[in-house]
């Protein structure tokens, strides 16, 4: 009885220690360091299978400080691996890394950081607040981001963070992170202080928290700090205005426009611009186009051009003639007329397209896209003016061509197709503006473009022929099939490449039946121009029409290279497969043999 109980007592011993988890021996030294070599391999199935290992080995601490660098992998598949392994682990394991090792190693500490942020636990926002009294300025970033990513658990320890009392280091990189998140108000009272902190950085750093929050209740600080002697900071006030224009502090703006350093008034100038145009900004601005900074009068020329200032026409007018005025600021008056877009302008921007100046010729190229949109009748009679360069004209027109890429620009061009039908119809025009007119036919009204089609095919003009044959691949005009094959056998035609590329761009199931025919005429030319097309396309259909060419001499040479092409597209299994190696073998053979 005892014997048999023993035996019993044996057996559940057996059955419990088949069910409990198998105990792992620690790492050595030399299986750790080859899993860290593992884990940047820059192979990430490799890395992957690393990391995976280590898991198991979360509560060895050489093993886990490797494991944990996987939340700052770049590969996301790796990061969200390491994070939700570290989800469900022990949170004391993370807390029992020692202090003092944390803090002399920056890429454990950015490690640790990033492992408290992970896991939910009341201790982890106060051990994250704890590292970022840190010497670098990555592992005080990462901490702020993990406090911040806690939500309101996190929030009374950015503000202990702000506290002016911190070193720039803690506050910078603070306020830094705080720039990338939405408006938290609960902040204002530390960021109002900090606008007075002894480093100049953080102070400017706060002052643009006020603009990147539009912090209303900042604007009386923002007035007092147009007198620090910093002109970053002035400039940083400058800035933070302009983003709340709702807030009447154009008198500080103006102000500012009269700093001693040009990069202020530069900033007051584009900050100015986010305000409602009137009498005295428009006034300020005009000022300001004599300013001795280049950049400064870039900048109101650009406003003027912002607020369609007509009142300024004359002076921007004087200043794109003078060829004494240096060329980057008359580029700026071209593109600040278009924007204006005045009747009166449009001659001088012409007259400037006919110069020699390539840069202004580009400013006017941009600036005639506005011109397109606010007075499209006036260009598009200088379109229609024959007495016009054709250059010009040619230009004109491709900018009705690209305000079509926009709703109100496809509107305007749908309106003048009938004008920009009659350009592509006639051969009394310029070639080169017959081209664009037809472009701007096939996008914009295909139906209308369609039936013009052949005609355009047969146009005298090469250019017209080889622009026509893209057309009816871009409209899979496929009735057109039969023209461009034959144009494509033409020996003398300069549209042949065309018509190939045509061809090969259109339904398969549509060129198919004319490839098999052509493959199967007696034509040589045919034959060899079918031959292209199935290398081309791939048309592994065609493989009975293409066989039998190999018989032809002058054939031999292409079909067998299709019938190679084709094999490696070809299943294993394929019917084809056999008969092409055979083929191919048949001939390999004959190469070899000797005259």
């Amino acid at each position: 009885m005892l014997l048999r109980l023993c035996m019993i007592m044996f057996f559940i011993l057996q059955i419990s220690s088949w069910t409990q988890e198998p105990v792992l021996s620690p790492m050595s030294f030399a299986e750790l360091r080859e899993l860290e070599e593992q884990t940047i391999s820059y192979d990430l199935a490799i890395e992957m299978q690393a990391y995976q290992k280590l898991a198991q080995y979360t509560n060895q601490p050489a093993a886990l400080e490797i494991f944990l660098r996987g939340l700052l992998h770049s590969n996301a598949a790796i990061q969200n691996y390491v994070t939700e392994v570290l989800r469900n682990i022990d949170p004391n394991i993370i807390f029992a890394i020692p202090k003092a090792k944390i803090q002399e190693n920056a890429l454990l500490q950015r490690c640790v950081i990033a492992a408290l942020s992970v896991l939910e636990h009341s201790e982890a926002p106060q051990r994250i607040f704890e590292l970022s009294d840190s010497q670098h300025y990555l592992c005080v970033k990462d901490a702020v981001r993990a406090l911040v990513k806690k939500g309101s658990l996190g929030k009374p320890y950015i503000q202990k963070i702000l506290d002016p009392s911190n070193s720039q280091l803690q506050v910078g990189m603070c306020m830094e992170v705080l720039e990338e998140t939405p408006c938290d108000l609960i902040f204002w009272p530390q960021i109002a202080k900090l606008t007075n902190y002894p480093d100049d950085r953080v102070q400017r750093r706060a002052v643009m928290l006020i603009g990147t929050w539009k912090i209303e209740a900042g604007a009386s600080i923002l007035q007092q700090k147009v007198d620090s002697h910093n002109g970053y900071i002035r400039a940083a006030v400058a800035w933070a205005i302009g983003q709340m224009p709702q807030l009447d502090l154009l008198s500080t703006l103006f102000e500012l426009t009269n700093d001693p350093i040009w990069s202020v008034r530069c900033a007051a100038v584009n900050a100015i611009g986010n305000f409602s145009p009137r009498d005295s900004i428009i006034a300020c601005l005009v000022r300001l186009v004599d300013d001795n900074s280049i950049e400064v009068r870039i900048s109101a020329i650009a406003q003027l051009g912002k607020f369609r200032a007509e009142a300024c026409l004359a002076k921007l007018h004087g200043l794109v003639q003078n060829p004494q005025i240096p060329e980057r600021i008359r580029c700026a008056c071209c593109e600040a007329l278009g924007k204006i877009a005045h009747p009166s302008s449009l001659p001088l921007l012409l007259e400037i397209m006919e110069g020699k100046e390539e840069s202004l010729r580009n400013a006017v190229r941009r600036s005639l896209s506005n011109f397109a949109l606010i007075l499209p009748e006036l260009l598009l009679e200088q379109i229609k003016n024959q007495s016009l360069p054709g250059d010009l004209r040619v230009d004109l027109l491709t900018t009705f061509g690209k305000i079509s890429g926009i709703p109100q620009g496809k509107e305007i061009v749908e309106k003048m197709i009938p004008d920009v039908e009659k350009l592509a119809q006639s051969i009394e025009e310029p070639v080169d503006l017959r081209i664009v007119a037809i472009k701007i036919m096939v996008t914009i009204c295909p139906e209308k473009a369609r039936p013009w089609l052949k005609h355009w095919f047969q146009d005298p003009a090469p250019q017209i022929q080889q622009i026509a044959a893209m057309s009816i691949a871009k409209l899979q005009h496929t009735e057109m099939i039969p023209e461009l094959f034959s144009r494509m056998i033409d020996p003398v035609s300069q549209t042949s490449e065309f018509c190939l590329a045509a061809i090969v761009q259109m339904d398969p199931t549509a060129i198919q039946p004319w490839i098999i025919k052509a493959l199967q005429n007696s034509n040589t030319d045919i034959n060899l121009a079918a031959i292209r097309v199935v290398y081309t396309v791939n048309m592994i259909e065609a493989i009975p029409s293409l066989i039998p060419l190999i018989e032809k001499t002058a054939l031999r040479k292409p079909a067998l290279k299709t019938l190679e092409h084709l094999s490696s597209s070809l299943d294993s299994q394929s019917p084809y497969q056999a008969e092409i190696q055979r083929i191919l073998s048949i001939y390999s053979e004959t190469k070899q043999e000797k005259p």
